[in-house]
């Protein structure tokens, strides 16, 4: 499993997997339907009409529809993919890319918006915080780093703190005062970003944590590890 999310309103569970497929669930678990074919999905999302998106291996970019599992638009983006968030309202997509970028797409226009460079090699993971403003990165050298992308002087990175392998998802809190990442040390650490600091670590995966996913109308984080298994933890 390589991602998961919620929808806004709280009624689907979505997860993107290594095997080409995407899977859309009720929000309490039961599962529903199986979307998609061909390479591995990274990345699955909402936009704001509800309409879910499932982001490829190779940059291939489908929209389905979740009530019926129809196609309905592909789109082709950057080959490099390697990990995708999508902005607040569904409009921006950033792709961390495998040669140290991370290119910003704006999913009305047709061509990208933009791109920042990153230290620590390939960018594994991505998220946006709810506002828009920061933009989290988890790299190869195990850095989970936010991004301020309305720095005056143009984009400004930090270091929050550093997994003993690979950061492999990331997800901000509705709310956006807490990150959550998981890695590939089978770990979920909880940054608190209002207290500037490490709140807590979540262990019970026994395969790397791709998937996080803040349950909008809970509190509740939903986690997807590399073994297929799904967790829910409860917040402080």
């Amino acid at each position: 499993m390589r991602d998961l999310t919620f929808s806004p309103d709280g009624r689907y569970l979505a997860s993107a997997s290594g095997d080409g497929t995407v899977r859309l669930y009720e929000a309490q678990g039961r599962f529903l339907r199986t979307l998609g074919k061909g390479p591995a999905f990274l990345k699955v999302g909402f936009d704001a009409q509800g309409r879910l998106f499932g982001l490829q291996l190779r940059g291939n970019l489908t929209l389905f529809d979740p009530a019926t599992g129809k196609v309905l638009a592909t789109r082709p983006l950057s080959p490099y993919l390697f990990s995708a968030a999508q902005s607040p309202g569904g409009r921006v997509l950033a792709l961390g890319l495998s040669v140290g970028r991370v290119e910003v797409w704006d999913l009305t226009l047709p061509g990208k918006r933009g791109e920042v460079r990153v230290p620590g090699g390939p960018v594994y993971a991505l998220a946006f915080s709810p506002d828009g403003r920061y933009l989290a990165v988890g790299s190869a050298d195990g850095g989970v780093r936010l991004v301020d992308l309305l720095a005056p002087g143009g984009p400004e990175l930090r270091l929050l703190y550093a997994h003993k392998d690979l950061p492999l998802g990331l997800a901000f809190s509705p709310d956006g005062r807490y990150l959550a990442s998981g890695g590939q040390d089978r770990e979920v650490r909880l940054y608190d970003l209002e207290a500037g600091l490490l709140e807590r670590v979540y262990v019970g995966h026994t395969g790397a944590v791709y998937g996080l996913a803040f349950n909008p109308q809970a509190p509740a984080l939903a986690t997807g590890g590399g073994e297929g298994q799904v967790l829910l933890f409860r917040l402080p």
